[in-house]
């Protein structure tokens, strides 16, 4: 199932799970009213029907759970926007006096949960991603289930991806900052399930892999630091339209890296003329957010890959026995570690070497290009 807009799958799975029954089955479901805004423990589910992020992807285990639904448990819709609040909160409940008639209200009940899913939509500008986690975690009460069906990409404080260097941090800097701000999300006891994290709309650009990469790194630590044991990413990628494009959500920049492949025993040129380039004469990048996003890469490896070390090696222009300015080679190869560091690797997973002049032969602006550049080896 990959969108509860894009078909009706969650009311499928309640009727492939045995919940449609017959009109004869007695049925005293009154006329649904209008939808309340008051939480109803159970499931939550924050819905990120909003500009700039796809149709929200709701996960299967939100069918699983209507399909399983205990009298006086509920489903709170929550609204990923700039101010989240509870677009609906109804509670099931039943009288029926058999089994038939139990699953016929559950199935109606189902039918009121997808439609009150379907209907949510952003209230306020912007997105907090943030605030609508917490909100879906309180709302879902004691041992509930805790959904986000949103792209990710927050654009609000204290998580504004729009401020450079933010979605570089490592996921472990980043929940110390909320926890100690007293921010993080209540999921101690409840199962969080992730769904769509990194996949948007037009006008906002998809990430880069890497990028997504770090954004379900983000969202995952965070659901984890908040208590949850149980931290679920779902396989659903998201790729349509949004539902809307109003109220307005700002843009987030995102870098053009440069594709790299990190493995044991992979040798990376990072060229001058590429994203990990420097400034003449200095070790300063001249795009600092492609120079992250690029080597993002290499710092997840290692990060993933305990016992992988990297050797970076910069070097400088021209070509020759009389190496002059040697220092400035080591000074770029020391940033790019310094990045690496930065990006969440161990001080002791990399060696920053000066190779001086580089090993291309010849005059003129084309080699002394070829010679500008860092090179990471990585063994393992």
């Amino acid at each position: 199932m990959r969108s509860f807009l894009a078909g009706r799958a969650i009311t499928a799975a309640i009727a492939a799970a045995g919940l449609l029954v017959t009109a004869a089955a007695c049925t005293r479901t009154p006329e649904p009213e209008p939808c309340p805004t008051i939480a109803q423990p159970g499931v939550a589910v924050a819905v990120g029907a909003r500009a700039n992020s796809p149709k929200p992807a709701i996960p299967t285990a939100v069918a699983d759970y209507l399909t399983r639904i205990e009298d006086k448990k509920g489903i709170t819709v929550v609204r990923v926007d700039g101010a989240p609040s509870i677009s609906c909160g109804i509670r099931f409940h039943t009288e029926a006096v058999n089994e038939t008639a139990k699953k016929q209200d559950k199935y109606d009940f189902g039918k009121r949960a997808v439609n009150e899913l379907r209907k949510a939509r952003a209230a306020q500008p912007e997105a907090d991603t943030l605030g609508a986690l917490t909100l879906a975690a309180d709302s879902a009460g004691p041992g509930g289930l805790v959904v986000l069906a949103d792209s990710g990409l927050q654009t609000k404080a204290p998580l504004d991806f729009r401020t450079e260097g933010i979605l570089y941090l490592p996921p472990d800097k980043i929940v110390e900052q909320l926890r100690s701000d007293n921010l993080l999300p209540d999921t101690k006891g409840k199962r969080v399930v992730l769904s769509g994290i990194g996949y948007t709309a037009d006008p906002q650009k998809q990430p880069h892999p890497g990028i997504q990469r770090r954004l379900v790194a983000i969202w995952t630590a965070i659901a984890r630091a908040g208590g949850s044991t149980d931290v679920q990413v779902a396989d659903q990628a998201d790729t349509g339209a949004a539902v809307t494009d109003k109220p307005k959500v700002s843009t987030v920049k995102l870098p053009d890296p440069d594709p790299v492949s990190a493995a044991c025993g992979s040798v990376i040129v990072l060229p001058d003329g590429g994203a990990v380039g420097f400034q003449p004469d200095q070790a300063v990048y001249r795009e600092p957010a492609r120079a992250k996003a690029t080597l993002s890469t290499v710092a997840d490896f290692l990060e993933q890959n305990s016992g992988a070390k990297v050797e970076a090696t910069g070097t400088i222009a021209h070509h020759g026995p009389n190496v002059q300015d040697a220092g400035l080679a080591l000074h770029r190869a020391e940033a790019v570690r310094d990045t690496l560091l930065e990006l969440g690797a161990s001080q002791g997973d990399i060696t920053p070497r000066g190779g001086g002049w580089g090993p291309y032969p010849g005059t003129g602006d084309e080699v002394d290009q070829r010679n500008r550049r860092v090179v990471l080896k990585i063994s393992c």
